[in-house]
């Protein structure tokens, strides 16, 4: 196998640079780093499909969903993680409101928030819905996108909590409705997921 070092291929007329011909396969070694700005290098998820439950979430306050992560290394310093997920959910009624908000973090510190505005609570989406009194069929999702730049080459943790947006504790419910009788009356069972993916820079 002979070995060509180069610092630079480029094409000899026009600017179409073919490498390889039909069938064949080119290999990236393991470690080396093959850029193209824009392609996606790595894509890591996490689906939760068990419930979980925050009780008596303070009013204002946060609490990550257990088991509701995902980690990735990015390669370059240059690149950004797209971070999608995807969480049903819902509070308990509290004069027949129920609402469910969500926080997106990356290694503990809360990114895509809301601005400061007085003294509201800040999150990174949320759904809230007036329901009649005796309904405790009630759920919903939650979804959002985020293109992040982290400028690291380090592990990053990735997770998604859930905000008390009410003056009052609340308890939340993740992957089930409000009221959970076992029967098949409007009380399903659900998934939620978070997915990450390396952009090249």
């Amino acid at each position: 196998m002979s070995t060509l070092e180069t610092n630079l291929i480029q094409p000899a007329t026009g600017t179409t640079l073919t490498v390889g011909a039909s069938g064949d396969t080119i290999t990236v070694p393991s470690g080396a780093t093959l850029t193209a700005p824009g392609h996606i290098l790595q894509v890591l998820s996490t689906t939760k499909l068990d419930t979980f439950t925050a009780t008596n979430l303070a009013a204002g306050g946060g609490e990550e969903i257990s088991c509701f992560f995902v980690d990735i290394t990015p390669s370059s310093t240059s690149n950004k993680i797209l971070v999608l997920y995807s969480v049903q959910g819902v509070s308990a009624a509290a004069s027949r409101v129920v609402n469910f908000a969500t926080t997106l973090k990356r290694a503990d510190t809360q990114i895509a928030i809301g601005d400061t505005a007085g003294s509201r609570i800040r999150v990174t989406n949320f759904l809230s819905v007036r329901a009649d009194a005796n309904d405790t069929n009630v759920g919903g999702t939650v979804s959002y996108n985020y293109l992040d730049s982290p400028s690291s080459t380090s592990a990053l943790t990735y997770e998604v909590g859930l905000k008390n947006i009410q003056d009052t504790a609340l308890t939340y419910y993740v992957n089930r409705t409000y009221g959970d009788a076992d029967n098949d009356n409007y009380r399903p069972r659900a998934t939620s997921s978070i997915t990450v993916m390396e952009v090249a820079g």
